[in-house]
């Protein structure tokens, strides 16, 4: 009887941008100072399978981690990380990607 259930797992998410208009860094500015709350889905897949992720109304993030990391090339550009955790019983629910 000694049996445990995961009833809530916590899932990450981590997506790099590497081409950052000047609307699209001050977006993540906003988000990486806590002054922007969002939902969101995401996407996965290639051709005539691509899907998106989510649930009714987007995914509540638990947390969200903005960072603007700079290289040291000539050829480096702006880019971002956005690292993004959620609290869920299971995956989020998978659908054909309707804008693919």
């Amino acid at each position: 009887m000694n049996q445990e259930k995961v009833i809530e797992r916590e899932y990450p998410l981590t997506m790099t941008f590497k081409y950052l208009s000047q609307e699209m860094y001050a977006f993540w500015q906003q988000v990486q100072c806590g002054n922007i709350d969002i939902t969101f889905y995401y996407a996965s897949g290639m051709g005539t399978t691509q899907y998106v992720y989510g649930k009714q109304g987007g995914i509540v993030p638990k947390k969200v981690t903005v960072t603007f990391p700079k290289g040291g090339g000539k050829d480096d550009r702006d880019t971002v990380v956005v690292k993004i955790n959620w609290l869920a019983t299971g995956d989020p629910d998978r659908r054909i990607n309707p804008i693919a």
